[in-house]
């Protein structure tokens, strides 16, 4: 039983580096890297109070078995949770996110530059400064308004943008609350 609980340590171990260099700091990330934190703390208040090399006598096993089978069986059933929920909220993020990528292809595809930073910041990428310098009046103004035109557009994207990036992190939040609750309900 010890062994199994070393082994799951082991495993887990190697899960909290994988699931922190695959998410960093994105709330599901986080809040799986706490909950796997939290589960190597339970296996280890058994498994660091008996040495690995340790003969295994009737005598441990009272002291311990019961915490081992308890452990074991806590572990495994926040796993399952853990797996269910991580895959539930990466689907569900990815769906939100489709359509802002979509978006943020027409936005460039028209001609606008996107802060590659915020992703939510959008700017009009031609260039205006030789409109000033036109002998026809009548052209001035129209490339005057289509100069405003494309502004307001740029401000309509950005917020659209920012609208879709908040759905997104909104899922991401509620996903990375329910996977940190796994651990604190219990």
């Amino acid at each position: 039983m010890l062994e199994t609980l070393r082994a799951l340590r082991d495993f887990l171990e190697t899960q909290r580096t994988v699931t922190a260099s695959a998410l960093g700091d994105q709330p599901m990330g986080v809040a799986s890297c706490a909950v796997l934190d939290d589960l190597l703390a339970r296996i280890r208040s058994v498994t660091d109070c008996i040495p690995a090399d340790a003969t295994m006598t009737l005598s441990v096993l009272d002291e311990v078995g019961a915490q081992a089978a308890t452990t074991l069986t806590e572990v495994a059933d926040v796993l399952d949770e853990l797996v269910t929920l991580t895959e539930e909220g990466i689907a569900a993020a990815e769906q939100r996110r489709q359509p802002f990528i979509e978006l943020l292809r027409a936005v460039e595809a028209q001609g606008f530059t996107i802060d590659l930073a915020t992703l939510t910041d959008v700017s009009d990428s031609w260039d205006w400064s030789k409109v000033d310098d036109l002998d026809d009046p009548a052209l001035r103004i129209q490339l005057e308004a289509e100069r405003i035109a494309r502004a307001e557009q740029a401000a309509i994207y950005a917020r659209r943008l920012r609208e879709l990036n908040a759905d997104i992190e909104s899922v991401e939040a509620d996903y990375a609350a329910r996977i940190r609750r796994l651990t604190t309900a219990r």
